[in-house]
């Protein structure tokens, strides 16, 4: 369950429904999850006989899980997570990401704003209940380049969050994968 299935970014790949980290001194198998006001990160790192179980009472809480996972790293085996910063971007690069990105529960919209690339979530399906309320989109976020092709979240909710983009054969942006997730180029 932990081979690699797929890659998704340098040493990070997908086993079968876990995610397998090997860019720090220690290999990561974690696997998140969530409900409406809920959100959990389970990490394992089997040379080292751990397990981090993290949960949370809030819908945008996977800043949390992360954060507290790296910390529970670093206080019980003194490895530090290295997190993606920020490269510089002109406007014209960053315009080459607008766009809308869908998959069935959510859409991610890029655009421009002035100088600034800006990202919002906004949910389109009910959950846990068709009848249930859907929520307002996310506060607007900015976003920058941290590699070639490799978004990073630069403030709100999901600050320090990467959003990978996955090209066509065409070499036209096909999909970005944001929060482990594949949304998927709209017209």
């Amino acid at each position: 369950m932990h081979a690699s299935h797929v890659n998704v970014w340098g040493k990070t790949h997908w086993g079968l429904a876990w995610s397998v980290d090997e860019t720090a001194s220690v290999r990561r198998i974690s696997h998140g999850g969530g409900t409406v006001g809920q959100i959990s990160l389970l990490t394992l790192v089997p040379e080292h006989g751990l397990a981090i179980a993290v949960l949370s009472n809030a819908d945008r809480g996977s800043v949390l899980t992360r954060d507290v996972t790296e910390r529970a790293l670093k206080e019980y085996l003194n490895v530090e997570i290295k997190r993606p910063t920020a490269i510089e971007s002109t406007p014209d690069k960053l315009a080459t990401f607008a766009g809308r990105f869908g998959r069935p529960f959510a859409d991610l919209e890029l655009g421009m704003l002035g100088q600034r690339l800006i990202g919002q979530v906004t949910v389109k399906q009910s959950f846990p209940t068709p009848d249930s309320p859907l929520p307002p989109p996310t506060p607007p976020f900015s976003v920058g380049r941290c590699e070639e092709d490799r978004l990073l979240v630069l403030d709100g909710p999901y600050t320090d969050t990467t959003a990978d983009v996955i090209r066509d054969a065409a070499g036209s942006i096909g999909w970005i994968r944001f929060t482990g997730r594949i949304h998927a180029a709209l017209p």
